[in-house]
C-alpha cells in the first residue's frame, strides 16, 4: 500500500470512529466534527439559537469538486433531521450525510444508518 493510500485509509478509519462516538454521545455546541461523505471532506458544527439548532456543514474544496467548496446551513427543532446527498458518478448511488436532533442532542447518523435512510 502506498503512502497516500495508507494516509487515506487511516483518515477514513479515524472519521468513522469519530462518527460512531458522535452518534453515541452527541455533539456539543460549536464542537467541530470532521466527516467524509462520498470522498469529500467536511466539517460540521452547530450553534443553539432561539429558532433551534443551526447546523453548518462545510465541504472542503477537494478534487471531486474541482476546487469548489460548499456550505450548507439548516435549523433543526427537536425531532427533526436533515440529509445532504452528494452525487458523483451517474452510475453510483449518492452518498448521504444525515444529522438528527434528538431533544437537546445533535447526532450524526453512523454510515450503516446513512444508507438505510437514503432508501
Amino acid at each position: 500500500m502506498n503512502r497516500s493510500a495508507f494516509a487515506t485509509a487511516a483518515l477514513l478509519l479515524t472519521t468513522l470512529a469519530g462518527m460512531g462516538a458522535a452518534a453515541a454521545a452527541g455533539l456539543a455546541p460549536l464542537e467541530p466534527q470532521s466527516v467524509s461523505v462520498g470522498g469529500r471532506d467536511a466539517v460540521l458544527y452547530y450553534t443553539a439559537s432561539p429558532k433551534g439548532y443551526e447546523v453548518v456543514v462545510t465541504f472542503a474544496a477537494n478534487s471531486p469538486d474541482n476546487g469548489v467548496s460548499m456550505r450548507s446551513v439548516t435549523t433543526l427543532a427537536p425531532g427533526q433531521e436533515s440529509t445532504l446527498s452528494i452525487g458523483s458518478d451517474a452510475n453510483m448511488k449518492p452518498a448521504t450525510l444525515t444529522v438528527r436532533r434528538d431533544g437537546d442532542t445533535l447526532v450524526v447518523l453512523p454510515p450503516e444508518l446513512q444508507t438505510a435512510a437514503a432508501r
